[in-house]
C-alpha cells in the first residue's frame, strides 16, 4: 500500500469517527425534544439521515482504497 493510500485511508477513517461523534451526539442532546414536537423530528430524522448518508460514503471510500491496495491475484489453472 502506497504512503498516498495509507494517508487518504487515515483521512477517511477520521472523518468516519468524527461524523459518527457527531451524529451521536446531536441525537443525544436533541432526542428529549424530538419526541414532543412532529416538526422537530422530522427535521432532526433528515439530518441523522444526512449523517448516516455521508457515513455510508466515507465508507465506501475506505472499502475502495482497500480493495485498490490488494494486489491482483493470478487465475488458477
Amino acid at each position: 500500500m502506497s504512503e498516498q493510500t495509507i494517508s487518504e485511508l487515515e483521512s477517511l477513517t477520521n472523518r468516519l469517527l468524527e461524523a459518527s461523534i457527531r451524529a451521536f451526539g446531536i441525537n443525544a442532546a436533541i432526542s428529549h425534544i424530538v419526541d414532543s414536537d412532529d416538526c422537530l423530528s422530522r427535521g432532526t430524522g433528515a439530518l441523522m439521515d444526512h449523517f448516516c448518508d455521508d457515513l455510508e460514503e466515507i465508507a465506501k471510500g475506505i472499502h475502495g482504497l482497500v480493495r485498490a491496495s490488494r494486489r491482483p491475484t493470478e487465475p488458477s489453472q
